[in-house]
């Protein structure tokens, strides 16, 4: 006889790259596996199994965290929140290099080559 599985999951986690995090400055906007490490020992001390990292428009933190997360045994997902006309939308791909692969194409779709991804003052 097989049963569910239950997991603890955070499905919406931003890096401190997103300018929604309550973070700060800590561990700088650009990906860094120290802070990873950091960020991931956290949540699995806070009984977290499974992340999905969604940044604002842009993916570029996955890697680390999915590097730290394969150290810390918590699955962590590709994904991001766009934002389309004043509401945000999540988009989580599947936990592969191919997943997060899609996720920059998807990206990349979304805005003319050139046009920026952020207003002027930083919003998403």
């Amino acid at each position: 006889m097989t049963y569910s599985r239950y997991y603890v999951c955070d499905l919406q986690v931003h890096s401190p790259a997103d300018r929604m995090q309550g973070y700060g400055d800590i561990g700088g906007r650009e990906p860094n596996l120290n802070f990873a490490r950091r960020f991931i020992q956290a949540h699995v001390e806070a009984g977290v199994q499974v992340i999905a990292v969604t940044d604002h428009n842009t993916v570029d933190w996955y890697p680390v965290l999915n590097e730290a997360g394969q150290e810390f045994g918590v699955a962590v997902f590709p994904g991001v929140e766009i934002s389309v006309n004043g509401c945000h939308l999540l988009v989580i791909w599947e936990r592969s290099p191919l997943g997060f692969e899609l996720g920059q194409q998807f990206l990349t779709k979304l805005w003319k080559p050139g046009e920026d991804r952020f207003f002027p003052n930083g919003d998403a």
